[in-house]
């Protein structure tokens, strides 16, 4: 499958939420490098902030 038809798959998906629906669109319109550096970052710090605070519920 292409990359348009994935794009095109999850834009049009109903149980995707519209919060990444709408980060999609946003990053589709940038330098595709920057849009992936942020993306990247993005994961690092809500991955980080996740397993923190799975930590403290666990502990």
């Amino acid at each position: 499958m292409s990359n348009n038809a994935v794009i095109f798959d999850l834009l049009n998906d109903p149980t995707i939420s519209f919060w990444f629906k709408d980060a999609l669109q946003k990053a589709l319109k940038r330098d595709p490098v920057d849009a992936l550096l942020d993306a990247e970052l993005l994961y690092r710090v809500i991955k980080s902030r996740s397993e923190e605070i799975l930590e403290e519920h666990h502990s």
